[in-house]
C-alpha cells in the first residue's frame, strides 16, 4: 500500500536576531504541522545570518554545541510537541576551534539521533566558508525517523557523489532541496520540481539542507518551496528580496 508523507521545506531571509529567527521558524513548523507536514526541514545555518560572505572572527559566536545547545534543545521540544521530524542546520562547536557547518536530525518524539557534518567546504568570493568551518569527519549517516529512513547533504556537498553513493547504500531516496533538471538527479533520486528562485550574487546567498526519506520499491516526490534568500548583516547592500514563504509538498511512498 502506499504510504504518503507530507514534508515542508523552508528558506527565508535573516530577521536581525536570534530570537526573531528561532521564533519565525517555530512559527513556520506550527503552520506546516497544522497543514499535515510531518516532517521539516531548515535551511543552512537557519538560526544565523549567512556570515560567510565576509571573514570576521566576530561571526564566530553563532556557534553553539550540538545537541545540547539552545538551539537544538528548544526544537527539540517542539518537534515532540508537533510530533513531527525535524532537520536542523546550525553552526557547531564541538571544543575550542573545532567548528562544523552541522545538521542535527530529531524524531518526532522530541529524541536526538545524530547529526551531519558537512563535508565539501567552499573557499570562493563570496563562500569563505573555510574561515568558519572544518570539513565533516562523521561519514553519511542515515537516520530511521518516524517517518522513514533520512539522510542530509548540506548545500555545496551536492556537487560530489561519494555522499549520494554512501547515501544510496544507506536506503534512502535522496534529492536536494535546490530545483535541478531531471538529467542531473542522481540515480537514487526521486523527481522535485520548484518555482523560479534567485540565484547567488555577491551579496545573497541561498542555502540549502539536502534530506532523504526511505523508500522500498518506486518513489515519486513533488516538493514545492517558494524562498527568499538572506544576505549576512556585514553585507554592504542586498538586492531585492522576496517575500518569506514556504510550502508543503507530498513524498509518495510504495
Amino acid at each position: 500500500m502506499p504510504h504518503t508523507v507530507r514534508a515542508a521545506l523552508v528558506q527565508t531571509e535573516w530577521t536581525g536576531d536570534t530570537e526573531s529567527m528561532l521564533s519565525a521558524h517555530e512559527k513556520y513548523a506550527r503552520d506546516a504541522a497544522a497543514q499535515g507536514a510531518r516532517v521539516i526541514g531548515f535551511q543552512e545555518v537557519f538560526n544565523a545570518p549567512y556570515f560567510c560572505q565576509v571573514q570576521e572572527a566576530e561571526h564566530h559566536r553563532w556557534a553553539e554545541p550540538v545537541p545540547d545547545g539552545p538551539t537544538i534543545t528548544r526544537f527539540q521540544a517542539l518537534a515532540k510537541e508537533l510530533g513531527m521530524v525535524m532537520v536542523l542546520p546550525v553552526f557547531e562547536v564541538e571544543a575550542p576551534g573545532f567548528y562544523y557547518n552541522t545538521a542535527a536530525v530529531i524524531d518526532a518524539d522530541g529524541s536526538y539521533l545524530g547529526k551531519y557534518r558537512k563535508h565539501h567546504i567552499p573557499q570562493v568570493k563570496g563562500f569563505w566558508e573555510k574561515y568558519y568551518f572544518r570539513p565533516g569527519n562523521l561519514g553519511w549517516p542515515v537516520f530511521d525517523t518516524a517517518v522513514g529512513r533520512i539522510g542530509v547533504y548540506i548545500c555545496y556537498d551536492r556537487h560530489f557523489p561519494e555522499g549520494w553513493r554512501a547515501l544510496g547504500l544507506g536506503a534512502p531516496r535522496s534529492c536536494t532541496t535546490r530545483p535541478r533538471p531531471a538529467a542531473d538527479c542522481p540515480p537514487t533520486c526521486g523527481s522535485w520540481s520548484s518555482p523560479r528562485r534567485r540565484w547567488p550574487t555577491p551579496t545573497s546567498s541561498p542555502r540549502s539542507t539536502a534530506w532523504a526519506s526511505r523508500s522500498t520499491a518506486t518513489t515519486t516526490s513533488t516538493a514545492r518551496a517558494t524562498s527568499s534568500t538572506r544576505a549576512a548583516s556585514s553585507s554592504a547592500t542586498s538586492p531585492p528580496t522576496p517575500p518569506r514563504s514556504w510550502s508543503c509538498g507530498t513524498s509518495t511512498w510504495t
